[in-house]
């Protein structure tokens, strides 16, 4: 389990220290200047603008880090039931080993062969 770890590759971990901000940040948020000051309220819109750019951006990594989270789950999974069928495989093979031996073992050293060998 820990070699699967060790493979897991480092940008998705950096991706998931990606903070949960609240999804419910309004871009309305910025106060809006007096109408005489044309000039910032031109930058007031660009920075609307960006900042809701910035949130697409930032909801698209939340999206992306949540499908790589359950990506590494489903492969976490799918690698311990792997493990858990290896083992099993070879558990029924070691008990029919032993099997077929003592059967190989008890049809070899049963009374009737050794009767037919004292009747010749």
């Amino acid at each position: 389990m820990r070699d699967l770890e060790a493979k897991t590759p480092p940008s998705v971990s950096l991706i998931a220290n990606v903070k949960d901000v609240d999804n419910a940040i309004t871009v309305n948020d910025i106060p809006m200047t007096k109408p005489a000051a044309r000039c910032f309220d031109y930058g007031t819109r660009g920075m609307l603008s960006i900042r809701g750019e910035l949130l697409t951006i930032l909801n698209e990594l939340r999206l992306m880090t949540k499908k790589m989270k359950e990506e590494n789950d489903s492969i976490e999974e799918t690698n311990d039931w792997k493990f858990a069928a290896m083992v099993i495989d070879r558990l029924c093979f070691w008990i029919f080993s032993f099997y077929l031996i003592g059967t190989t073992l008890v049809i070899f050293l049963s009374p009737s062969f050794q009767e037919v060998d004292d009747v010749l």
